[in-house]
């Protein structure tokens, strides 16, 4: 099938840019430019013959947040499309438009994180070839394949066939060919062959315009040619939020395809000058390059599963893969979502929105379940009804907690009080309801509430009562409905009994055996793998909230038992989304060293191979491949853990902030907060704070304290740096701007 359109640019070698890059070789042949970007840990490659040697697992991903792919994949995803029935249901597999290479031994494969391309290198005895691939990042709809070619040194024709791996079916689409007027274009057009909630969710339309690329290339001797090659990806469900003139996916798909033809020498710089946007907001570990990459690799593979324009969530295994059907867990709320709030507060927010669009779903699902409010599911799909296959999974209730954490979250980073009103609130108020609905008490006087009959956090441990996770979240979500109803002037009624809400979430238990002074996993837990013990620290912040049961020896009490007995546990203990939990707390308590121990786990099991792909289990095989919840868990161990991140209902604080291992600074680069945005510079000694430009119109200033100087308030003002001693806590707080920052 003919599939991408095509445009030959003829140019003198000198007038392509970055081409010289390629030109000279060092190293065994690795480009300098490969070089140079990997130093920097902007890049990653792999040459021949470790390239030839690696699991298909472990080979770059790519992707702009529309659409994404494991690179020599025959299919890549489209967020939001699924395809089967209820627990069947699953991400669906649209056919690769840009799978094709020179019919030649490939040299070298690279992903260049920064500029958002994976690069594939060819090699003659005078000439070379880079194929760079990329998802546009200002184009969501487009793959892109470019083709340089240099014969500049060589004395005849270089002769090069293509070979195309295939424009295949797919098993999840009723697909078929549609010709346009225009013969050199094919257009692939179907829909999904089921529905996940049939009469309910309408099946998704898919159409892919491309152009047949030529089956050879020559290029003269002494010449150096450049062909960009594009294709256009629509759904159903693009056409009337993106291009209303369009009545069906096929004229989207043509239209788009079309006008592209008109600009393809362009689409290389808009995309770098949209990665750059996207790219300058994140951590940096200076002096440990190792340790960088694996940093850039993490952010890489979560920011190309998030788009601020596609209101979808993520999955255990991002967008580029199918892991876990694609569906959205707790994994989202709670692993990958929070750095996205404090570096990319805009794809946070598209994030939430997915949730917000199936409150509908969920109201329907507590009901179904005999229970008030909004029960979200813990696997979601398309329709945000429960698809999860597992029995057990559907009394892991804490997910509508873990939504409701997120939720309040946001609105703790940004202060946004009319996204609370209109989009927040629904959602606090419904998750409280269902809490209440779903507390109840013994037949035994003054007993307290329990809630019964869950999957806890550790999932073998099924039916049970009173999980100490499932009940922190439960507190929370009660207790900040409350506050939410507070700040809004919302009056006590039949759907918004606040007063009520404040009540329980005091009143609910978190299991505590007084004999070993520690926290138990649930009522009657003996063992267990504790890591929703150990969350409690951190995401949940207990011990600020309930300080009377979390005392420091509570807190390592709980760290050193589960460190030991939690490995026994049932899953997640030992996987790669389990030990952070432990690096964070004990950051938290001021014990670097033991930290390290987690930090060093989690890297040395997880993250395998060149392209440092992140794996669920122990192995570079095992469990769920680019498994993002493992990646978002490392990057909350750096900003949270060593960089001391904290946000609470009116502060930012950073608790005795301090420097990774064999690392000589730390910087948190684009860490927003209440609108403005900062970049924090962690040294041995100092938290160096400033903020990045102007705040925008309606956000606040910031005002700095250290807690050893509590009464002397440093505002912080636009591009001029404030010090602060790293060993404390230093504070953030919103402060009315006035003067010639206002």
């Amino acid at each position: 099938l003919a599939w991408i359109s095509q445009a030959g640019l003829h140019r003198p070698a000198q007038v392509i840019e970055g081409l010289a890059a390629y030109s000279e070789y060092e190293s065994e042949r690795v480009p300098k430019d490969w070089l140079r970007r990997n130093r920097d840990g902007q890049l990653l490659y792999a040459m021949e013959p470790q390239l030839g040697k690696l699991h298909a697992t472990q080979m770059p991903n790519f992707g702009n947040g529309y659409m994404a792919a494991q690179f020599g994949a025959g299919w890549l995803y489209v967020g939001g499309i699924y395809n089967g029935v209820h627990g069947s249901s699953h991400r669906a597999k649209v056919p690769t438009p840009f799978n094709l290479r020179p019919n030649h031994t490939r040299a070298g494969l690279a992903v260049d994180m920064e500029r958002g391309t994976v690069e594939q290198l060819f090699l003659w005895p005078d000439a070379s070839a880079i194929q760079r691939t990329y998802l546009h990042q200002a184009l969501p709809h487009l793959a892109v394949t470019e083709l340089e070619f240099d014969n500049s040194r060589g004395q005849r024709p270089l002769t090069v066939d293509l070979m195309q791996i295939g424009f295949e079916g797919s098993s999840d689409f009723l697909l078929k060919v549609a010709l346009p007027k225009k013969a050199s274009v094919t257009c692939l057009t179907g829909a999904t062959r089921e529905s996940e909630i049939p009469g309910e969710v309408p099946k998704t339309e898919v159409a892919i315009c491309r152009t047949t690329p030529p089956a050879r290339y020559v290029v003269p001797a002494g010449e150096i040619r450049r062909n960009v090659l594009h294709a256009s990806v629509w759904t159903s469900r693009d056409i009337r939020s993106r291009l209303p003139g369009a009545t069906t996916t096929l004229q989207a798909a043509q239209e788009e395809h079309a006008s592209t033809s008109q600009m393809v020498e362009d689409l290389l710089s808009r995309h770098e000058t949209a990665m750059k946007e996207l790219w300058k907001n994140g951590i940096e570990v200076e002096g440990n390059p190792e340790l960088s990459k694996k940093v850039n690799s993490s952010w890489w593979n979560i920011l190309i599963s998030h788009r601020e324009d596609v209101r979808t969530s993520s999955s255990p295994g991002g967008l580029a893969t199918g892991c876990y059907h694609g569906h959205s867990f707790w994994d989202v709320e709670l692993f990958i979502w929070p750095n996205l709030l404090m570096f990319h507060p805009r794809l946070a927010k598209a994030v939430l929105a997915y949730r917000a669009d199936r409150t509908e779903q969920a109201a329907a699902n507590a009901q179904r379940s005999g229970r008030a409010g909004l029960m979200f599911p813990w696997e979601s799909g398309d329709s945000g009804q429960e698809v999860c296959p597992w029995s057990g999974g559907l009394k892991e209730l804490h997910i509508s907690g873990d939504v409701s954490f997120a939720f309040w979250r946001y609105w703790q980073a940004t202060g946004n009080g009319n996204w609370l009103r209109s989009v927040g609130w629904p959602v606090l108020r419904g998750v409280a309801q269902f809490w209440a609905s779903a507390s109840g008490r013994a037949p035994v006087a003054d007993s307290p509430p329990s809630i019964a009959g869950v999957t806890d956090v550790d999932e073998s441990a099924t039916h049970v009562q009173n999980s100490a996770y499932t009940n922190a979240v439960a507190k929370l979500s009660l207790g900040n409905a409350a506050k939410a109803a507070q700040l809004l002037g919302e009056t006590p009624n039949r759907d918004c009994q606040w007063p009520a809400w404040k009540d329980l979430a005091a009143a609910l238990p978190i299991p505590f055996d007084k004999h070993d002074n520690r926290h138990r996993e649930y009522s009657t837990a003996i063992g267990g793998n504790g890591l929703g013990v150990v969350m409690m620290q951190y995401p949940l912040d207990m011990p600020s909230n309930w300080r009377e049961t979390w005392s420091e020896e509570v807190q390592r009490n709980d760290l050193h038992f589960f460190e030991k007995q939690g490995p026994k546990g049932g899953p997640p203990a030992g996987f790669s989304m389990y030990w952070w939990a432990f690096a964070v707390a004990w950051l938290g308590l001021g014990e670097a060293k033991h930290a390290s121990r987690f930090l060093d786990i989690t890297l040395n099991h997880f993250v395998f191979g060149p392209f440092h792909s992140w794996h669920e289990k122990p192995g570079p095989d095992s469990g769920c491949q680019n498994f993002i919840t493992g990646a978002g868990s490392f990057l909350q161990i750096l900003w949270a853990g060593y960089g001391g991140v904290r946000v609470t209902d009116g502060t930012l604080e950073f608790h005795n902030p301090t420097l990774p291992p064999n690392s000589t600074g730390l910087k948190l680069r684009g860490l927003a907060y209440r609108g403005c945005v900062l970049d924090v510079r962690i040294t041995a000694a100092q938290l160096i704070l400033r903020m990045r430009g102007e705040p925008p119109e309606g956000a606040p200033g910031l005002a700095a304290t250290h807690a050893a100087s509590p009464n002397k308030a440093k505002i912080l003002v636009p591009g001029e740096a404030v010090a602060l001693p790293n060993k404390g806590i230093t504070t953030l707080q919103p402060v009315a701007r006035t003067g010639r920052h206002s």
